[in-house]
């Protein structure tokens, strides 16, 4: 039997931690939304944050892993065992419905957060996209090609002579 202290303290780390997935959340949706108006200190800030924030979920992460070591001793269980599907089949009425709707809580967060990062995804490879486009149009502007569209040999311009129109 799993001390009730033990309970209480993996359910609190367990929200701490889905509040931090919520945050997330957040800045990847304001991540987006940067992304799209090209707001680079906004995403810079965001940024900033997201590292923060990892960084704790990280923290939190190491904590419940000390706390689920002791159940998996009390239990006598390989402590990768200890999902909370499994904890729910083990514990009483009321810390059951805690784990059940916590469980339930990080699907959708999970869900949420793997969208937002496709689309951020998309979003990045986009821009990254027109900024080649944008590249390689500059350059063949500074920098002509020798060839005309129709294959006739054309005289090459240097960076200089596009300003002041001499070889």
């Amino acid at each position: 039997m799993i001390p009730e202290t033990y309970h209480n303290e993996l359910i609190k780390l367990l929200e701490k931690e889905y509040n931090l997935y919520v945050e997330l959340e957040k800045i990847l949706s304001n991540e987006r939304d940067t992304l799209a108006s090209m707001n680079y200190e906004k995403l810079n800030d965001l940024n900033f944050k997201k590292e923060g924030v990892l960084l704790n979920i990280i923290e939190v992460k190491k904590l419940r892993e000390k706390v689920l070591q002791k159940i998996a001793e009390i239990e006598k269980v390989n402590q990768d065992d200890l999902t909370l599907s499994y904890l729910i089949s083990i514990t009483k009425d009321e810390k059951r419905n805690l784990y059940q709707h916590l469980m339930e809580n990080f699907k959708k967060i999970g869900e949420k957060i793997k969208n937002l990062n496709e689309i951020n995804k998309f979003v990045i490879k986009n821009s990254l996209n027109f900024i080649e486009k944008s590249i390689t149009m500059i350059n063949q502007q500074l920098s002509p090609s020798t060839y005309s569209n129709y294959g006739k040999l054309t005289s090459r311009q240097s960076f200089a002579s596009i300003y002041t129109n001499k070889i």
